[in-house]
C-alpha cells in the first residue's frame, strides 16, 4: 500500500496499480476487514489519480462495505465520492455526498476536513450557477481554515471567492481576495519550497475556472520561487566551500607539528593496547578456569590449559616480532621528520611513511584484539569505530541496531564486523560518498545487514576486487547470502542475510 502511494506521486500509475493489487491480494486471504478496506481505498485513490472515475467510484463502494465500522473513514470515502461526481457532473449526488460527510467530520472535531469540505459544497454550488451557495459554504471554509490555521485552505477558498466575485461582476471584491491570495503567498505560508506548492495550487484553481491569465501569474511566481531556491543553495554552498578553503589554509602550519604528535601517540597507545588486552584476557581466562575447576572437569582443564598457554606465547610473539619492530620504525620516521622541518616535501615524505607504518600497527594490534575477546558484544563496539572513523574523515555516516543481544554467537559477530570492515573501507576508498548508513537487524533466527551510501555507485556485474571477493568468501562461509544493488552516480545499497542457527557449527570450528 505504501509503495502504490509513492508510486502515485511520482505519476507512475501502472507500478501504483501493480503493488494495490498485490496489497489487496495479501489482505484478501485474512478476515481483517479494516485493511482491506484500506487497500481498496488506496486503490480508488489510484484510479481516480489516473482519471479512471468509473473504476475509482467502483473500489471506493466496495471500501465502504468493508469500513462500515468507521464512520470517520466511511465519511472520508463519501468526500471521495463526491469529488467524482463533481468531475462527472453529477451535482445532485455530490451535495448528497458531501452533506453525509459533514455530520460526520463535525463529531470527530475534524476542521481541517471540515473547512475542505466546505470549500467542496460552494465549488459544486458554483458549478449549479448558485451564487449565494457557493458564497456562503466559501466563507464558511476561510473561516475554518483561519482556525486551524491552514494558510493553503484559507488560500484555496480566498481564490474561488475571488473568480465568484469576477464571475459576478463586483470587481472590487474580486481584487480585495485577489490581494489577500498574493498576501497569504508572500507572508503567510512558510518557506519557499511551501510558497511554490501554494502557488502551483493557486494557479491549478485559476486555471481549472479557465481565468488562465491569472493562473499564468501564479505558475511564474512558482517558477521564480523555484530559481530563488537554486540560487540561494548555490550560493550557500561556495559559502561553505570558501570558508572551509580558508580555514584549511589557516591550519597547515598547526598540522606539521600535530601530525608529529599524534603519530608519536598513536605508537605508545597501541603497544599499550596490546598489553592491556593480554592482562584483561588474563583476569577473564582466570575466573573461567576456577569455575572449571568448581566442576572437576579436570581432563578439559589440561587441554584448556595448554590451548590457552599457546595462544599468550603467540600473541607475544606477535608483540614482540611484529609491533615492537615497527613502533621503532615509526619513531625513526619521526625523527627523519624533525631534522628536515625546513624541507617541506622531505617532511611530509617521512610522516607519510610513519602513517603507513602505523596503520599496520593498527591491524596487527586489532587482529590481537580479535583473538584475545571475552566480552560477546565487542564485535558491535569495532563496527561502531569504523563508523567513527567515517565521521572523522567528513563523511556522514550513521549505524542502527535492532535486536541485538548477547545470544548472538561471538564468532558470527566477529565475521560480521571483518565484512563491515572491508564494506566501509570500499566506501571510504573508492565510493567518494558523503553519507553512508548501517543497519543491523535481528529478524527471528537471521542477521539482517543493510549498508547504504549516496557514493558514485559501481558495475555490480564486474570482476570484484579482493574486498569484495573477501567479503564473499566470509559470507559464504556463514551460510549467507550478500546483494549489491549499484547504479552509477546515485549510490549503492548492500544486503546480507546470515543464518543464526548456524552458530553451533561454527563455535565447533
Amino acid at each position: 500500500n505504501n509503495m502504490s502511494s509513492l508510486e502515485v506521486l511520482k505519476n507512475n500509475y501502472g507500478d501504483a496499480l501493480e503493488y494495490s493489487f498485490k496489497a489487496i491480494g495479501i489482505l484478501d486471504t485474512t478476515d481483517n476487514y479494516y485493511l482491506q478496506g484500506m487497500a481498496y481505498t488506496n486503490l480508488a485513490n489510484v484510479y481516480e489519480a489516473d482519471k479512471e472515475l468509473e473504476k475509482a467510484e467502483n473500489w471506493y463502494r466496495k471500501a465502504q462495505s468493508k469500513l462500515s465500522d468507521d464512520p470517520y473513514r466511511i465519511a472520508t470515502i463519501k468526500e471521495n465520492l463526491g469529488v467524482i461526481s463533481v468531475n462527472k457532473e453529477d451535482y445532485s449526488s455530490a451535495l448528497n455526498y458531501f452533506n453525509s460527510a459533514i455530520s460526520t467530520y463535525e463529531e470527530y472535531g475534524d476542521t481541517h476536513g471540515l473547512a475542505q469540505l466546505n470549500n467542496s459544497i460552494g465549488a459544486t454550488y458554483f458549478k449549479l450557477n448558485n451564487i449565494n451557495k457557493a458564497k456562503q459554504y466559501y466563507y464558511k471554509s476561510a473561516k475554518l481554515a483561519e482556525k486551524v490555521g491552514n494558510n493553503l485552505l484559507l488560500g484555496d477558498a480566498y481564490v474561488n471567492l475571488g473568480i465568484l466575485f469576477v464571475n459576478s461582476g463586483i470587481v472590487d471584491s474580486a481584487t480585495f481576495y485577489g490581494i489577500k491570495v498574493e498576501e497569504i503567498l508572500e507572508d503567510s505560508i512558510g518557506g519557499p519550497s511551501d510558497k511554490r506548492v501554494g502557488a502551483i495550487l493557486f494557479s491549478n484553481i485559476y486555471e481549472s475556472n479557465g481565468q488562465f491569465k491569472e493562473a499564468l501569474h501564479f505558475l511564474k511566481k512558482a517558477y521564480n520561487i523555484n530559481n530563488g531556491i537554486n540560487e540561494k543553495e548555490k550560493t550557500e554552498k561556495l559559502a561553505q566551500e570558501k570558508a572551509k578553503r580558508e580555514y584549511v589554509e589557516s591550519q597547515i602550519v598547526i598540522q606539521r607539528q600535530f601530525y608529529i604528535n599524534i603519530i608519536l601517540a598513536l605508537a605508545i597507545l597501541f603497544c599499550a593496547a596490546g598489553l592491556f588486552f593480554l592482562f584483561r584476557t588474563g583476569r577473564s581466562k582466570a575466573k573461567e578456569l576456577q569455575r572449571l575447576i568448581e566442576t572437576k572437569d579436570l581432563e578439559f582443564i589440561t587441554a584448556k590449559l595448554k590451548g590457552e598457554q599457546l595462544g599468550r606465547d603467540k600473541v607475544a610473539r606477535q608483540l614482540h616480532d611484529d609491533v615492537s619492530p615497527t613502533t621503532v620504525a615509526i619513531k625513526r620516521e619521526i625523527e627523519i621528520a624533525k631534522k628536515n622541518t625546513h624541507d617541506l616535501e622531505a617532511m611530509l615524505n617521512s610522516l607519510n611513511i610513519a602513517m603507513s607504518i602505523t596503520d599496520k600497527v593498527y591491524e596487527k594490534t586489532r587482529q590481537l584484539a580479535y583473538e584475545l575477546k571475552t566480552k560477546p558484544l565487542d564485535w558491535l563496539d569495532d563496527i561502531k569505530f569504523d563508523i567513527n572513523q567515517l565521521q572523522r574523515e567528513d563523511i556522514e555516516s550513521q549505524i542502527i541496531v535492532h535486536e541485538i543481544d548477547e545470544s548472538i554467537n561471538e564468532r558470527i559477530g566477529t565475521e560480521v564486523s571483518k565484512i563491515l570492515n572491508v564494506l566501509l573501507h570500499n566506501v571510504r576508498k573508492h565510493a567518494r560518498a558523503s553519507k553512508v548508513s548501517v543497519d543491523l537487524t535481528r529478524i527471528s533466527d537471521e542477521l539482517v545487514i543493510i549498508i547504504e551510501d549516496n557514493g558514485i555507485g559501481f558495475n555490480t556485474n564486474s570482476k570484484p576486487g579482493l574486498g569484495l571477493r573477501s567479503v564473499k568468501a566470509r559470507v559464504k562461509d556463514l551460510k549467507g547470502e550478500i546483494n549489491m544493488d549499484s547504479e552509477m552516480g546515485k549510490g549503492t545499497t548492500i544486503v546480507v542475510n546470515i543464518p543464526l542457527s548456524g552458530a553451533a557449527i561454527l563455535q565447533s570450528n
